[in-house]
């Protein structure tokens, strides 16, 4: 089973209490690739998604062997070829887990973009709210 540290924990829950999911479709495919799983996200661009989307990897040890990034009238067709810190494919049974993280990161938000610091948000940011 996949587990996030403690610090991605919580930015992903900050990120899922306060918005909807972000309208992305995210796909696994262990069958075209024994070395690796094919996620393939689908969905309207944002802001910052390929980050979102690598972070989201990162935070569950999951390396990005190779990807192909495509952006067309404002949508993204990305595909990544990803394996776990042990180099093997993601278990079918992750796959849930592994796509919620990826819509928390990616969650469109009405929160500030900048970082909050031991989470407390800049003061200038909780006067906008």
């Amino acid at each position: 089973m996949l587990t996030p540290n403690t610090t991605t924990i919580q930015l992903f829950a900050q990120a899922a209490d306060s918005t909807p999911q972000t309208a992305l479709l995210i796909e696994f495919d262990n069958e075209s690739d024994n070395g690796a799983t094919i996620v393939s996200i689908e969905g309207e661009n944002q802001s910052d998604l390929l980050v979102s989307v690598t972070g989201a990897f990162s935070a569950l040890d999951l390396l990005v062997l190779d990807a192909m990034i495509k952006t067309e009238e404002g949508r993204v067709m990305d595909v990544f070829r990803v394996t776990t810190g042990r180099g093997e494919q993601i278990e079918e049974d992750d796959w849930g887990s592994v796509r919620q993280h990826v819509l928390s990161a990616c969650s469109n938000s009405s929160r500030s973009s900048k970082p909050a610091i031991y989470g407390v948000a800049a003061e200038s940011e909780e006067t906008k709210q």
